[in-house]
C-alpha cells in the first residue's frame, strides 16, 4: 500500500461494546443469526448443486494477524495452472449475520466465466467484534493474496461484495488504490454510513426483502460504537478522492432498495470522476434480489442473469 492512502495511518484497533450494550446487543442478534441461518443453510446447498461444470469449490483457512486465529475462505477455480487473476469476494451479512456461501452462484460463475481464481471469505461479526474487526480481516486476506505470486497474479486482482460486504470491498479498494484493485463491483452495498438513508424509490417490488431502516440502524450500532467517526473512509469510503477508485467499477440496486440512493450518489461522483462506472438499477426488486430461488420466475431469474453478466463483464476488465 502506498504510504499516500487516506486510510494508511488509520487506528486498525478493535474496541468493543460496554457489557450492557453488548448483551442488549445479543439479545436481539441471536434470534435475527438463527432465522436468517436456517434459510441460509438451504439456500446454499441449493447453490452449490448448481453449480456450473467444470467449477471446484474448497475451503482453506488463512492465517488472520492475530494468532491462532484463522479466517475461513471459499476457492472457485476451474483447472489450469497459476499464477492466474483473482477476486476477492465478500458476502452480506448485516455485519452480523455469518453467511458465507450465500453467495456461490455468482462465485462460481465469475470463475468458470473468467478462469479467474475466486475467493469467497468469510470475515468477523459484529456485535462480539466491532469496526473495524471486518475490515481487519479483508486487509489480512488482500495480504495472504499478495503473499502467493505462484498462485495469483498480483497484477490481476479485483474485488466484488454484496450488501455488508460491498461496503467492506469498497473500502479495501480506496485504501489499496487503483495499481493494487482493478476493478470493484457492489450488489446493494452501501458505501456512504456517514449520512441517513432516504426511502426507497417504491414500495413495491416482485424480488428480494424489504430491509427497513430500524432493521439497518441495528446492523450499523451492533457494528460501531456509538462514538465511532462515521465519515472514517473504511466505513464511507464514498468520501475517498476519486483517485483512489478503481479504474472499473459496476454498481446495481433494486429500486425497493432503501440503499438504492447512495449506490446511485456513489455512481454519478465516480462518472464524473471519469472513472468507466456502471450503474444497474433494478426495476421492482428490493434487497438481496439475486438471492430468490432460480427457477421459479422466468422475469425473475433475468434480472438476476443480467446483473451477474454486466458484473463479471467490469471485473473481467481487470484481468
Amino acid at each position: 500500500m502506498s504510504d499516500s492512502s487516506p486510510t494508511a495511518t488509520a487506528d486498525d484497533s478493535i474496541r468493543h461494546h460496554s457489557l450492557l450494550r453488548y448483551i442488549l446487543l445479543r439479545i436481539v442478534v441471536t434470534p435475527i443469526r438463527a432465522l436468517a441461518g436456517f434459510g441460509q443453510s438451504i439456500a446454499v446447498k441449493e447453490q452449490v448443486a448448481g453449480m456450473p461444470q467444470g467449477v471446484t469449490r474448497r475451503r482453506i483457512e488463512v492465517q488472520s494477524r492475530d494468532p491462532g486465529r484463522t479466517i475461513n475462505v471459499d476457492v472457485y477455480e476451474t483447472a489450469g495452472a497459476g499464477p492466474r487473476p483473482v477476486n476477492i469476494n465478500f458476502h452480506g451479512s448485516g455485519f452480523i449475520i455469518p453467511s458465507l456461501g450465500t453467495d456461490t452462484a455468482f462465485c462460481a460463475l465469475l470463475a468458470k466465466e473468467t478462469g479467474a481464481v475466486v475467493l469467497d471469505s468469510d470475515y468477523r461479526k459484529a456485535p462480539e467484534s466491532p469496526f473495524p474487526g471486518a475490515f481487519n480481516d479483508a486487509v489480512d486476506i488482500f495480504n495472504y493474496v499478495k503473499s502467493q505470486p505462484a498462485s495469483f497474479d498480483p497484477s490481476k486482482i479485483t474485488l466484488s461484495g454484496f450488501s455488508a460486504g460491498a461496503n467492506i470491498s469498497a473500502a479495501l479498494a480506496v485504501h489499496y488504490g487503483p495499481l493494487e484493485i482493478k476493478s470493484y463491483v457492489s450488489f446493494y452495498g452501501n458505501p456512504d454510513i456517514s449520512t441517513t438513508v432516504p426511502p426507497p424509490q417504491t414500495s413495491e417490488f416482485e424480488q428480494g426483502v424489504n430491509l427497513p431502516g430500524p432493521m439497518r440502524d441495528l446492523f450499523y450500532a451492533a457494528y460501531m460504537l456509538p462514538d465511532q467517526d462515521r465519515a472514517d473512509l473504511r466505513l464511507s469510503p464514498i468520501l475517498a478522492p476519486i483517485e483512489r477508485w478503481p479504474k472499473h467499477v459496476f454498481i446495481t440496486c433494486g429500486t425497493a432498495d432503501g440503499l438504492w440512493e447512495p449506490g446511485k450518489r456513489l455512481f454519478e461522483k465516480l462518472k464524473e470522476g471519469g472513472v468507466d462506472v456502471q450503474w444497474m438499477s433494478v426495476e421492482k426488486a428490493a434487497h438481496g434480489f439475486d438471492k430468490e430461488k432460480r427457477g421459479a420466475s422466468e422475469a425473475k431469474d433475468a434480472k438476476i442473469r443480467s446483473a451477474y453478466e454486466a458484473a463479471i463483464a467490469t471485473l473481467r476488465k481487470g484481468y
